[in-house]
């Protein structure tokens, strides 16, 4: 009982010694704001650190009273940290670590990168997060990681042998995406209603719209190198999608009516990457593959999708990213995910 006791009170101790339980400035709200817009944002993000922390905190406390039956020595009234209001969100530097739905008098409602390189870092820093907020909303409305990440975990699953669970069917490596997504009766409910692979077979131009937003909020986080706390959830579940959508494409489970039963060999390539240096025939080319899926798409750097070289060589480049992010603890989970998927694509060279 002393371990246990000792174990609880030497962490509330420390975080009330060093302040971690309240905010850690002592302007008032007025004052913050008379500061500059990138200060106060430094405030705020180490508040965000310290809101965490001490949640965190008070977590294992409420743990160890139940467990124990000992009194809890954290009160939910000692945790007072001051967290920017909606009002600051849009118009911080790091919006994207703040990113919702909220569309204030902040909201940037241009959609687009300043065309101006010597545009001011801060505006250009804001740009760059507004359009991976845009883009990152757009997957979750359209594709939920939630469902996307079942799909993964059920290839990686099936492929080392452990069945799957619910989702093991959906990994196949022979057609079984598609196949089940679209299959009848009890197995179609399945693996339709429980998966992202009808999400992206039911409806195709919903789904290519889905993998241009999939590739350019990867584009943006590969160019730009995002610090923002929400930028490895952001890679994760673009990856999967591409690698998701690819995949389907690959086996079958993704044919496309309007194709017109071409060969993939013999379809143009198709850039989904949509930066900056994106020219117009560019963007018409991309804009008509959303529409038709006629073209082979592909990302700079890592080649046609649809092939397995291809995807390895996605999954090694957002392993590399992760780990350049990794002063976020889930990036050591991502990267083992990324990792365990290029297993399934196989052991190829990439």
């Amino acid at each position: 009982m002393e371990v246990v006791e000792i174990n609880q009170c030497i962490p509330a101790a420390l975080g009330r010694r060093t302040g971690l339980f309240r905010s850690g400035s002592s302007l008032s709200p007025d004052a913050v704001r008379a500061i500059p817009l990138e200060d106060r944002w430094h405030l705020w993000i180490k508040e965000e650190e310290n809101r965490r922390t001490s949640h965190a905190m008070s977590v294992l406390d409420h743990h160890i009273r139940l467990h124990a039956q000992i009194t809890s020595v954290i009160s939910k009234e000692e945790l007072r940290i001051e967290l920017p209001s909606h009002e600051d969100l849009w118009a911080a530097p790091s919006a994207l670590a703040w990113s919702n739905t909220f569309q204030g008098p902040y909201f940037i409602p241009t959609l687009e990168l300043p065309a101006d390189t010597s545009a001011p870092a801060p505006h250009r820093r804001r740009a760059v997060d507004a359009l991976l907020a845009f883009h990152w909303g757009k997957l979750a409305l359209h594709c939920p990681v939630r469902d996307v990440m079942a799909c993964v975990f059920g290839a990686i699953a099936e492929h080392h042998g452990s069945g799957g669970g619910e989702y093991g069917g959906c990994g196949g490596g022979h057609g079984g995406y598609g196949s089940r997504a679209e299959g009848k009766g009890d197995e179609g409910d399945q693996y339709g209603e429980h998966s992202a692979c009808s999400l992206l077979t039911s409806n195709r131009r919903r789904a290519r719209a889905c993998v241009r937003h999939a590739a350019q909020a990867y584009g943006l986080l590969r160019t730009y190198r995002s610090a923002a706390c929400s930028a490895p959830a952001v890679l994760l579940h673009a990856v999967a999608v591409l690698w998701l959508y690819a995949r389907l494409e690959e086996t079958g489970g993704g044919s496309d009516g309007c194709r017109g039963g071409g060969s993939a060999a013999n379809e143009a390539v198709v850039c989904l990457d949509e930066l900056d240096g994106m020219g117009g025939d560019a963007a018409t080319a991309l804009d008509f593959w959303v529409e038709c899926g006629i073209g082979q798409p592909r990302l700079a750097g890592v080649g046609v999708l649809r092939t397995a070289a291809g995807r390895r060589r996605l999954l090694a480049e957002a392993e590399t990213m992760c780990e350049a992010m990794g002063a976020w603890p889930t990036c050591w989970l991502y990267r083992r995910i990324f990792r365990r998927l290029g297993g399934v694509e196989g052991d190829g060279v990439v």
